[in-house]
């Protein structure tokens, strides 16, 4: 059975649109990736905000019930 030519240019164009795919699909994969990093950075730190904020808004909220509870217990026992 022959084998058929293989003409060399064709191979050597196979191989610089392999090499060219390959540049471009690392570029996209580094693009990929830092958009996924700046995703979660934001995420994260959106999360961090809403825990502070949280934390503060509890220890006002439980200070302000310690505040009305001295206060009524205050009273209470002044018998008014």
């Amino acid at each position: 059975m022959d084998s058929l030519p293989i003409d060399e240019s064709l191979v050597a164009d196979a191989d610089t649109e392999k090499n060219r795919l390959f540049r471009r699909n690392r570029r996209n994969q580094h693009e990929l990736d830092a958009h996924v990093e700046h995703v979660l950075k934001r995420r994260a730190k959106f999360r961090r905000m809403m825990k502070g904020l949280w934390a503060f808004l509890k220890t006002r909220k439980r200070a302000v019930c310690d505040q009305r509870a001295d206060l009524l217990t205050h009273l209470k026992l002044r018998g008014l």
